[in-house]
């Protein structure tokens, strides 16, 4: 039998020293629960990451950057909305979208289902949208991909068309089904938010018979055409 001791080597391969000691995520974030709390209600009162990296900075010995911030941000709003409902989180998901950007729009549309509230219709468009179909009104396509989530709800878009011919993203909704009144509430949503409606001339869509009955309702000015590819398929 033949018995080795292995070598074992003490010292350091890489720079020792209170600089090195600082850039560690543990030390420059070690959180404070005082500190924390004060963290969370700037935050609740709408403060940007950086406003909040100088306050904990000047107040503190930590020097967190801003991901450090943007991670205890996350489980503060983990721990805030833990014991929440799904159509809760989404309502307050919704809140924030909006009140992000003055004018982005969004709303929630729940029905209820077996004694649960059940989100049918869920519509998203920011300001960048609007503005994007105030300047190209004329044609608007309507897409609509299938077997994109788990929970087999249906995104449907809303593209307008630019100068060049390129498909542009005006509104999303998400659909839970694709009968008429949840069709027309996403359709009818739009018309809410975008005044321009009325110049839509044309409105381009799938083969799906549905969508062309709610449209030629609720857009009666606009011709209704289906896309060259289902035409041929």
């Amino acid at each position: 039998m033949v018995c080795s001791r292995p070598t074992v080597k003490l010292e350091h391969t890489h720079e020792v020293g209170k600089r090195t000691y600082d850039l560690y995520s543990s030390t420059r974030a070690a959180w404070i629960e005082e500190m924390v709390d004060t963290i969370n209600l700037l935050r609740q009162h709408g403060a940007k990451k950086k406003i909040i990296q100088r306050y904990i900075v000047e107040h503190s010995s930590l020097s967190p950057t801003i991901k450090d911030i943007a991670n205890l941000i996350v489980k503060l709003k983990k721990r805030e909305k833990g014991s929440k409902a799904p159509v809760e989180l989404l309502h307050e998901w919704m809140r924030e979208f909006c009140e992000e950007k003055p004018g982005n729009v969004g709303r929630v549309f729940t029905d209820v289902v077996d004694s649960k509230a059940v989100a049918t219709c869920i519509t998203l468009q920011t300001k960048h949208m609007r503005e994007m179909f105030v300047k190209f009104p004329e044609v608007l396509s309507i897409d609509v991909p299938h077997g994109t989530n788990a929970s087999r709800y249906k995104i449907f878009s809303f593209m307008a068309h630019d100068v060049f011919g390129k498909g542009k993203y005006v509104q999303h909704a998400i659909l839970q089904n694709e009968r008429s009144e949840t069709i027309r509430t996403a359709i009818e949503t739009f018309k809410t938010n975008n005044p321009d409606w009325k110049r839509v001339q044309c409105v381009i869509i799938d083969k799906e018979y549905t969508e062309m009955k709610v449209l030629r309702v609720s857009m009666p000015q606009a011709r209704i055409l289906v896309c060259q590819f289902h035409v041929i398929k």
